[in-house]
């Protein structure tokens, strides 16, 4: 019985140091990918993939799309919404002349490991989501839409979130 006890009490020390070792690793990693964020351009993304956009535009025969800064700011403050829900629902644009909506949401739970590449493929990433998606390439490839606002919309505090909201008119 005492020999069942001892290996008990190691069992559960053990339990603990994983735990403790695992806290320590998560925080090293938030610390190390924060770093990473931190030298991330996201503003410069966002260009990159209206970029994307428009080249897959143009191959499909159609003209490119301008950038409205009106539209940035109603994606961006929509972004920051989703974000702020942790939920993915596209906006009620009724009432506006925006005709079609994209959305992308990446949210993260427990630890995951990213550097500077990891958040320069998103774009890409998210093009390709789109692309491959009914609905969200005719968004993309909408013929009467002429105006694109497009923001990429990222927080990292403990979860690292990044929410894309693209609309036209």
């Amino acid at each position: 019985m005492k020999s069942l006890v001892t290996i008990f009490t190691i069992f559960i020390s053990a339990i603990c140091f994983t735990q403790t070792k695992h806290d320590d690793l998560d925080e090293m990693f938030i610390k190390r990918n924060k770093s990473e964020y931190n030298k991330v351009n996201f503003d410069s993304l966002s260009n990159s993939l209206v970029n994307i956009i428009n080249q897959y535009r143009i191959k499909n025969k159609l003209s490119k799309f301008s950038v409205d800064t009106n539209l940035i700011n109603y994606s961006k403050n929509w972004g920051k919404s989703l974000c702020d829900k942790n939920t993915l629902i596209h906006s009620d644009f009724t009432g506006t002349d925006i005709i079609g909506e994209n959305i992308y949401g990446l949210f993260t739970y427990g630890t995951f490991i990213c550097n500077v590449e990891y958040f320069n493929k998103q774009p890409q990433i998210i093009f390709d989501s789109w692309r491959t998606s009914t609905g969200h390439n005719e968004t993309m490839l909408n013929v009467r839409a002429t105006k694109i606002g497009l923001f990429i919309y990222t927080e990292y505090k403990v979860k690292f979130k990044l929410v894309t909201v693209m609309v036209i008119e």
